[in-house]
């Protein structure tokens, strides 16, 4: 015998299917939330993360980031790989997390070694016994330093008075006010920063040493030795300036320099989803493709496989495109 169902039922039974419908529908579009570590604290980095975080927002993309700062990018690195975050600002040549996957590229730095023409400062070897100026830096920057004074034979000498003895360079910290005065003063003979090349304090740099020049040239100190460096510092990339960067008239540099740099990257734990980390990096290509949602920040550049593990420079190179 065949048993009618009631309309109560049959309201029920749909309400039901309705509800567990909906349920799964919201579950299904609700934006996966991303912890990432971000430093240096007070770094371009932070503030070039929270647009980004607050452009997904906007956008209303399927992800959300939680930002986790920290003050230097070893503790960044840490978080990544005990679990804290899921991805992370990261300068490999400090410390690369094992289970980092690199999805794009934040910043490229150069060491810039720039002196009044003519000095003859145009080798580290040529740095013996003199006095580098040094503005705005970090530890990771003077480990940068050392590592390539190490290898030209020459020790940095942090502070110090009297005669600079034989094999090493004497580091004087300056603020970027007191560089003029520190040049007209003979108390440095060149100055180094770890920046990017095109950076607005770059360009400042370099005009105060143009100005402290009679003839209004620059000398800079290139790395003809890159490739062996490299090799014995993977982590390392070698960077070009190319000739004319600083200025035109005359033209800063003289030719193209070749130096020695690092990168801040962003970088994603191993077990992350590859559809996540997939998303992660079309949703960077998106928004560098939409200069107005970084307000003027520079935008990163992003892999073209995110899932590809990142080992030294020149893994970064292979799949950084």
């Amino acid at each position: 015998m065949t048993r009618a169902f009631r309309p109560e039922r049959i309201f029920l039974v749909t309400s039901l299917v309705l509800t567990v419908a909906a349920a799964v529908a919201l579950y299904l579009l609700q934006a996966t939330t991303l912890t990432i570590a971000v430093a240096p604290r007070d770094g371009t980095e932070p503030a070039l993360i929270r647009a980004y975080a607050d452009a997904l927002k906007t956008t209303h993309k399927g992800v959300r980031l939680r930002l986790l700062p920290f003050d230097d990018v070893r503790e960044s690195a840490k978080a990544l790989e005990q679990g804290r975050a899921d991805l992370a600002v990261v300068r490999p040549d400090v410390d690369l997390p094992a289970n980092g996957l690199t999805l794009a590229i934040l910043r490229d730095q150069a060491m810039l070694i720039a002196s009044p023409a003519p000095s003859g400062i145009t080798t580290f070897p040529a740095l013996a016994r003199k006095r580098l100026g040094i503005v705005a830096h970090r530890d990771a920057d003077l480990w940068l330093l050392k590592s390539l004074m190490g290898y030209y034979g020459l020790t940095l000498q942090e502070g110090g008075t009297g005669p600079i003895p034989a094999g090493q360079v004497r580091l004087v910290p300056l603020a970027e006010e007191d560089l003029p005065a520190a040049f007209a003063q003979k108390r440095i003979d060149a100055v180094v920063a770890v920046i990017a090349p095109a950076a607005p304090m770059a360009l400042r740099l370099v005009g105060t040493v143009q100005a402290a020049s009679r003839t209004r040239k620059v000398d800079f100190v290139g790395v003809d030795d890159g490739p062996a460096i490299i090799e014995r510092l993977p982590r390392l990339q070698a960077v070009t300036v190319p000739a004319g960067l600083f200025g035109g008239n005359p033209k800063v540099p003289e030719e193209e320099v070749k130096t020695i740099g690092a990168s801040y990257r962003l970088m994603a734990r191993a077990s992350m989803s590859r559809t996540v980390a997939a998303d992660i990096t079309q949703h960077l290509f998106e928004l560098r493709s939409s200069p107005r949602r970084w307000s003027r920040r520079p935008a990163p550049r992003c892999s073209r496989r995110p899932a590809s593990r990142r080992r030294g420079a020149s893994a970064a190179r292979t799949g950084a495109g």
